[in-house]
């Protein structure tokens, strides 16, 4: 997993009711981590994004975009 830091653009993944994990075609911007704790899947950010605002997203919920150009 990578290291997901302040101002990375994020894809919004969301939990299927069955436990699975899609992508929504959402993007955001990653603010500032809300809650750092032990296991990295439980930590939580504050994300921007275009349709909702500001969110609270569990670090399992989002994909760090690799925004190097090759």
């Amino acid at each position: 997993m990578e290291e997901i830091k302040q101002g990375d653009l994020v894809l919004i993944m969301r939990k299927t009711r069955w436990g699975g994990i899609l992508g929504t075609r959402k993007y955001g911007l990653a603010l500032r981590r809300s809650y750092l704790a032990y296991h990295a899947k439980h930590t939580r950010w504050k994300v921007l994004v275009s349709d909702k605002g500001i969110v609270d997203i569990s670090q399992n919920l989002i994909k760090k975009l690799d925004t190097s150009v090759a």
